[in-house]
């Protein structure tokens, strides 16, 4: 973890390189003591600034304290709009029942402030445990009265794949901790699935005027489907397609 007056130098260089936006991301932003002092070290700098969190230990002055600092994006971490299907997946007891608490006290303390930012925003990562989850999470969200729900794909492989990208670079630089028995990846018909519940998202109206990237991830659905069938890399190779987002 950089001390805060290293990050702060790693702040004035991201600007000085015309920067337009940084996020936090984890573990938890909310463990670090400055985070706050960075986020309007940030703001002074005129860069947009958002962050990631399961809002686990948000409070009613770090709330405010965050409102203040002008952060423009808070994402919380929220699996399943069901308590025991979101715990099993972060593996935390009580993990549900925090998360919501965090919201509610942002958008209390947002509200408080009488301002609209920060933008707050649920992110649910789709897997095998929570797939058939995906439509009701959106009526959920409108309940909640979040501004936006965002749906996040954990990495499709398959051993195929693990095996030509090691072969690629003649090391074991793909992992293996996603071929095992009980792999949270979607399957082949789990991916389909996903699809017409996108589908019907979109065609039906069920979102309860809740904002959704729900469109943007179908084209990210073929591919992973192409991954889920050992395609992805070896077509990617060939056509010079292959594209990193996570460099």
């Amino acid at each position: 973890t950089l001390a805060f007056d290293q990050a702060e130098k790693v702040i004035d260089q991201a600007a000085s390189m015309g920067t337009k936006h940084i996020n936090f991301a984890g573990g938890d932003p909310l463990v670090y003591p400055g985070l706050l002092g960075l986020i309007k070290r940030i703001k002074s700098h005129g860069i947009e600034v958002a962050m990631v969190t399961m809002g686990s230990t948000l409070n009613q002055k770090m709330a405010g304290g965050m409102v203040d600092s002008g952060v423009d994006v808070v994402r919380f971490s929220l699996d399943s709009p069901v308590a025991d299907t979101h715990n099993m997946i972060r593996g935390v007891r009580g993990a549900y029942e925090k998360t919501l608490r965090g919201i509610r006290l942002l958008q209390e303390a947002r509200l408080s402030a009488n301002k609209t930012k920060p933008l707050i925003v649920v992110n649910m990562t789709i897997l095998k445990d929570n797939v058939s989850q995906v439509e009701v999470m959106a009526s959920y969200c409108a309940d909640l009265q979040v501004d936006l729900l965002t749906y996040g794909l954990v990495v499709q492989t398959s051993e195929s794949v693990v095996e030509m990208t090691n072969a690629q670079f003649s090391e074991e630089v793909c992992s293996r901790q996603f071929q095992s028995e009980d792999t949270m990846l979607l399957n082949i018909e789990q991916l389909a699935q996903l699809k017409d519940s996108i589908l019907r998202l979109r065609a039906n109206g069920l979102l309860g005027g809740m904002r959704t990237n729900s469109l943007s991830i179908l084209p990210m659905l073929s591919r992973m489907d192409d991954a889920a069938k050992g395609n992805y890399l070896k077509e990617g190779l060939e056509t010079g397609e292959l594209t990193c987002f996570f460099p």
